[in-house]
């Protein structure tokens, strides 16, 4: 709660400083896919400032919540915040404009492991323990997208992006969002 505060007083502060028409604030819903052993999806929200540099590149600001994770031999959540530094480049210039962005995340948050072991009496997984961790790392994103007009100054943006470089396992995903951008 308090970065989404930040970046609201942080968007009032340097919208009355700077052009209003380089400025537009966004949000996001994120459909997360695991890499690595899992068998439950996750989902995620975030909400951005971006700022317009040139007319093909812009610089992104943002910070959510996002979910996922399990797997059948230890079930795990990860619950993290990312913090994300990012650029947008259009390489196009049309109404519709695709675009291709590299991200560099700040994680925080933490990842619960549920250990099961084989019972032989009861042919089934039984509950061994739990143990918990604190995630701490940074992370990059390489991914694409397309932005587009619904209404003057109101665009949808959607994207798929992949990680590329992590420290946990457990954080390797592939996100696919969509979302809504208001240009200022």
């Amino acid at each position: 709660m308090k970065r989404i505060i930040f970046l609201i007083i942080l968007l009032v502060t340097t919208s009355n400083l700077y052009s209003q028409s380089k400025f537009s604030v966004g949000s996001k819903t994120s459909f997360i896919r695991p890499i690595y052993g899992t068998d439950k999806n996750g989902f995620g929200f975030s909400v951005e400032l971006n700022y317009m540099v040139f007319s093909d590149l812009e610089l992104m600001l943002s910070t959510g919540y996002m979910v996922w994770g399990s797997n059948p031999d230890a079930s795990y959540s990860v619950r993290v915040i990312p913090d994300v530094f990012g650029v947008k480049y259009y390489p196009l210039n049309s109404d519709f404009k695709i675009y291709i962005t590299g991200e560099i995340h700040k994680v925080f948050g933490k990842n619960d492991i549920e250990y099961y072991s084989y019972d032989e009496e009861k042919k089934d997984y039984v509950f061994k323990e739990v143990k918990s961790s604190g995630i701490s790392e940074f992370v990059t994103y390489l991914g694409t997208g397309i932005v587009f007009p619904i209404a003057s100054n109101i665009y949808i943006d959607m994207s798929v992006s992949g990680m590329l470089t992590y420290i946990s396992q457990e954080l390797a995903n592939v996100r696919y969002s969509i979302g809504v951008k208001y240009q200022l």
